[in-house]
Formats: C-alpha cells, structure tokens, sequence
C-alpha cells in the first residue's frame, strides 16, 4: 500500500563509520549487508540486474541532486516519491582502506530495476523485476501468517529425528 503523500519519508545515511558487514558476488552481481543491516549493491551489480551499462549508473549519481537531471534520476525520484521516500544521494559512501566505495541500497535498487522494466524497458530488467517481485510476493505472505520454511517441524521432533539420523 502507498503511503499518503503527506507523508514522506526523508533517507538519511549521515550515520557514525558505517562498514560492510557481509558481502558476496553472485553472478557478476555483487552485493551486501552494511553495519546498519542496509542490504545493497554495488554499482555494477546493479547495472548488470538492469542490463544497462555502469556508466548508467555513475551517471545516476552525478545526476541526482542536479537542477536539471536527466531522465532516468527524474523518474527513478518519483518511483521513489510514489513509494513516500526521499533519498539524498542514490548510494551510501563507505570509507575502505582502498578507498571510498558506494553502496546503493535496496530500496533504491528496486527503483532503479522497475525504471528498467517500465519506463525504458530492457529485457534483463524486465526479466529480473518479474524475478524479484515474485520472490518478494513469496516472502511477503510468509511473513503475514507468520511461517517460517526453516521450522516446518517441530523443534521436539527436529531432535528426535537427527537422533534417529545419527543411529
């Protein structure tokens, strides 16, 4: 449900020495979890979920806080605006000893994919938001009613059986 539009939430990520936590490539998508518990990805693992190249993303960043951005900062703002959040930047900069490296959070990452599967659709966009939106379909209702696939048996019967395994 979409929040009112009175209500929009406004994203800060001025916070204290935020550190990458955990952090992992799969399929030429790197991704992680900061400090905070922000799951993100790395400019390249978005531009390769979008099928668009990194320096559409680089571009992204430039454009952001632009007086006159270009479309795709414009529309990816107001997927966001639609949804009651206000981003500052579209990464998080985190200080590693290599350097400064720029995480994009997941919010900001669904935003970037549905702009990619709607508004100037690429067929890696379109296939990975049909992906994504079905999963997070999934989980949605599992976390409704309260279900856990991890504990379909009873903890009791859990012990029971790996003492039966082990024999």
């Amino acid at each position: 449900p979409k929040p009112p539009s009175s209500s929009i939430a406004h994203v800060s990520h001025a916070q204290l020495e935020l550190f990458i936590d955990k952090q992992k490539e799969i399929d030429g998508v790197g991704m992680g979890v900061l400090s905070d518990g922000t799951a993100f990805l790395t400019g390249r693992g978005l531009a390769r979920l979008c099928g668009v190249s990194n320096a559409r993303v680089v571009e992204l960043g430039q454009q952001w806080t632009s007086s006159t951005p270009n479309a795709l900062a414009k529309g990816v703002r107001k997927i966001l605006s639609d949804r009651g959040i206000d981003i500052e930047t579209p990464y998080i900069e985190i200080k590693e000893k290599g350097g400064v490296f720029h995480a994009y959070p997941d919010t900001l990452c669904l935003a970037v994919l549905e702009y990619y599967a709607f508004e100037v659709p690429t067929e890696q966009g379109k296939k990975n938001y049909r992906l994504l939106a079905g999963k997070a379909l999934h989980d949605f209702i599992y976390a409704q009613v309260g279900y856990d696939p991890t504990h379909r048996v009873p903890e009791i019967w859990r012990q029971f059986h790996d003492r039966v395994s082990l024999t």
